[in-house]
């Protein structure tokens, strides 16, 4: 299976002591397997940065979600309830329960796959989170349709199924 990783430099080698904390499956590599989402990606952050978007290519085994060895978690393409409680709890930075089920924030889970968080989403998620709304507001704000895919790895175990194949320029 492709995985792209979109950015505004060429990936050399993932290092997940640069990966930036509280995102939607907690601290780690986030990757896609469509690639115009990797391009979309790229391009915001080399907006931010002045520099050029790229995309990283790796390949991870057919079998990735069968693999006993590792921890993955997956919520499908769907927003979901469960879904959007754990994106909350990982980017909520007083969240005080890293060993719950309910985040990732102490990387128990090698690779975490489930939707990408477009902007609307994380207003919904936002003010579910600051206004202290209950589930039933959530889950009739999120959408119904499947949305794209995110792969996230989290530990050196998870990283180690992923190999680089390439980089793509615009």
């Amino acid at each position: 299976m492709k995985l792209y990783h979109g950015s505004n430099t060429e990936i050399e080698d993932v290092n997940l002591s640069k990966s930036a904390v509280y995102k939607e499956f907690g601290d780690g590599f986030y990757t896609t397997a469509e690639l115009s989402d990797a391009w979309r990606f790229a391009k915001r952050k080399a907006a931010l940065s002045g520099w050029n978007p790229v995309v990283t290519v790796f390949d991870a085994p057919d079998g990735l979600l069968r693999e006993k060895e590792l921890n993955i978690r997956v919520f499908g393409g769907k927003p979901r309830l469960e879904w959007a409680v754990f994106v909350k709890n990982n980017r909520d930075r007083e969240y005080a329960h890293a060993a719950s089920a309910e985040c990732n924030l102490d990387r128990k889970h090698d690779v975490v796959i489930g939707p990408i968080m477009d902007d609307d989403l994380a207003l919904i998620i936002r003010t579910y989170s600051n206004e202290f709304l209950g589930d039933d507001y959530l889950k009739e704000k999120l959408p119904l349709s499947e949305l794209p895919v995110q792969y996230s790895f989290h530990t050196e175990r998870g990283l180690g199924r992923l190999k680089k194949t390439g980089v793509l320029y615009e």
